[in-house]
């Protein structure tokens, strides 16, 4: 499928050396793959614009009620009976420079996402990569520093 201004997803190369798996530095295109198989847990093709729509739509959209978000954004009981630690509906949940962070993350063939959600500030932030391998939380962090040090 043509999709225009498509990036293209890369893997480190990694071979079988006496039964363990060893990474050899190499950047490799990544082959495609039809990921709707998993729509369910995020297979889906995405771009920084429907990222940010989807965001603004958590945080915004008259849809989505202050008791959905409450939802969304509290700890759920298990199985046990016991409250899950940091995990809401989909969003895992922590204290991050003394803010409520929601946040989500995946990886899959050709990429590596991650989207933190500030609703007490209405603010998100979203790093999406086209390799397999990066670091997309530790990216995302840093873009948010960098931005809020802009901030009066």
């Amino acid at each position: 499928m043509d999709i225009p201004r498509r990036a293209v997803g890369y893997r480190l190369e990694t071979v079988e050396v006496e039964d363990e798996t060893v990474v050899t530095g190499a950047i490799l295109q990544s082959g495609s793959s039809d990921v709707s198989w998993k729509a369910p847990s995020g297979g889906f093709i995405s771009s920084i614009e429907n990222m940010a729509q989807f965001c603004n739509g958590v945080l915004n959209h008259p849809s989505v009620t202050d008791d959905m978000r409450g939802v969304l954004w509290e700890p759920q009981p298990l199985l046990d009976g016991t409250m899950s630690d940091g995990y809401g509906l989909g969003f895992s949940l922590r204290i991050h420079n003394g803010r409520n962070l929601m946040w989500h993350n995946g990886a899959q063939q050709k990429t590596e996402t991650n989207m933190n959600i500030y609703p007490d500030d209405d603010m998100c932030f979203v790093v999406m990569t086209n390799s397999e391998w990066a670091s997309s939380g530790a990216l995302v962090e840093a873009l948010e520093d960098a931005y809020r040090s802009t901030l009066p």
